[in-house]
């Protein structure tokens, strides 16, 4: 990393994230007339090498940068690997770093690591991922902005965690101690019989100031900082299938993927790999008891 970008990364630090965040949202929620929309939307599209042939619509039928944004794909883009064993890859994106979670210790990157029962929130429900498995993956503003449910289980339980909006790319991170940690963030617990529990956690970055949810009446979280966690218990938990929409970035940010089973066959992943939602991350070994 030169200077210039140690130099930017620090005065982004400094810089008031979240109200810098919830303006660019509002910029990008502005219905334009269609020839400056339409404009925009392939400007940003072209900028950032966006598939557009992925998006469900045609570009002249988005009315807002962020409707573009949060697009859907046309269906049947993404096959899911439906096999019962295999925990499949919650959204589009870039593997950052995985492995086996021991004393509470995750890898950020080379030569960062961060405690889990800080992500988290406590040593009681870091216990329970101890000895599992995570895996890291990154978002760019050119992939999919869904993310979706690994696994099918019964989500149980959430916590969102109010916070900064520091960047997540690799210079940030590299850079930056703690960012997961000191992120804004929000965790969907999923209870599998198979993979026992899966949290799925969603880190803001800076331009996210605003993650949805498909529970809770498509709940908007984060848009303004209130400061305070919010946690959830569900007495009546909402079962997901495999694969089904689970929230919503509204910029390019990061899911840390947590799993409390570790029972898997060789894995195949590599930092930088590019993956895609649906396809498998993770195979249950057959030792594992189903």
């Amino acid at each position: 990393m030169n200077f210039v970008q140690k130099c930017a990364l620090n005065l982004i630090r400094e810089l008031p994230q979240t109200k810098i965040s919830h303006w660019m949202g509002q910029f990008m929620q502005i219905e334009n007339p269609q020839l400056l929309s339409r404009l925009s939307i392939r400007t940003f599209a072209k900028l950032f090498n966006v598939a557009v042939c992925e998006a469900e619509k045609p570009l002249a039928d988005y009315s807002s940068l962020s409707e573009f944004f949060t697009r859907r794909l046309k269906p049947g883009l993404r096959p899911i690997d439906t096999r019962p064993r295999v925990l499949t890859s919650p959204c589009d994106g870039v593997i950052g770093e995985f492995g086996r979670i021991n004393n509470s210790t995750l890898v950020q990157a080379k030569g960062r690591y961060y405690q889990l029962h800080e992500f988290v929130g406590g040593k009681k429900e870091a216990e329970i991922f101890e000895s599992g498995y995570y895996v890291t993956i990154y978002l760019s503003p050119r992939h999919y902005h869904r993310v979706h449910t690994p696994v099918s289980g019964r989500l149980i339980k959430s916590t969102y965690f109010p916070g900064l909006l520091l960047p997540v790319n690799q210079a940030s991170i590299t850079h930056h101690e703690n960012v997961f940690v000191k992120n804004e963030r929000l965790l969907s617990y999923l209870q599998s019989p198979l993979f026992g529990m899966v949290a799925v956690s969603m880190v803001g970055a800076f331009g996210v100031g605003h993650m949805s949810v498909t529970y809770d009446g498509l709940s908007f979280i984060g848009q303004r900082n209130t400061g305070h966690l919010k946690h959830k218990n569900y007495v009546l938990p909402h079962q997901y299938q495999k694969a089904e929409e689970l929230g919503t970035f509204h910029l390019g940010s990061t899911v840390v993927l947590l799993c409390q089973s570790h029972l898997f066959d060789q894995v195949q992943l590599k930092r930088g790999q590019e993956v895609k939602m649906g396809q498998c991350l993770l195979e249950l070994s057959s030792h594992a008891k189903t």
